[in-house]
């Protein structure tokens, strides 16, 4: 199960999701951390709108990840509402020449060890993680798919 003293950080999908996949390497933020070492990534509730999607898919393509990557990354760790699995957080930074930073901090994530779906809740910030004892009334965590995102891959 889950690793006592290890803290969890709550992204929305389908970034966590990607970062699991080893497609996204930092994480931004409005606020630094001194946190480092293995941390979790825990999905969260937030489902995007296909115009956010779209911009998503936008992104990611002209960053060069294929829409395969893209698909298969969310088909693999696309859930909600739980643990993905592990990343190192090596560092904090306030500028880099990584895609994928563009905020005011950004945590510097490597060595992603995805493992199968633990659900729990999360928090804003680092978070202990709490993994439910009793399964919840909802149990569809995968992402629902909708015709648009369908179209995109097609």
């Amino acid at each position: 199960m889950l690793e006592p003293n290890v803290l969890a950080l709550t992204i929305h999908q389908p970034w966590a999701a990607m970062i699991i996949a080893g497609l996204k390497s930092i994480e931004n933020r409005s606020w630094s951390t001194q946190v480092r070492g293995k941390i979790y990534i825990h999905a969260g509730l937030h489902h995007l709108n296909e115009v956010d999607m779209a911009s998503f898919i936008h992104t990611y393509r002209e960053a060069g990840v294929s829409d395969q990557e893209i698909k298969k990354a969310i088909e693999e760790h696309g859930q909600y509402g739980g643990i993905l699995g592990t990343v190192n957080l090596v560092n904090c930074v306030t500028n880099s020449a990584d895609p994928w930073f563009y905020g005011n901090f950004g945590f510097v994530l490597e060595s992603p060890q995805p493992f199968d779906f633990v659900r729990c809740r999360g928090r804003q910030k680092f978070f202990s993680p709490q993994v439910f004892k009793e399964p919840e009334a909802k149990t569809d965590t995968q992402a629902p798919v909708t015709t648009h995102q369908k179209e995109m891959f097609s």
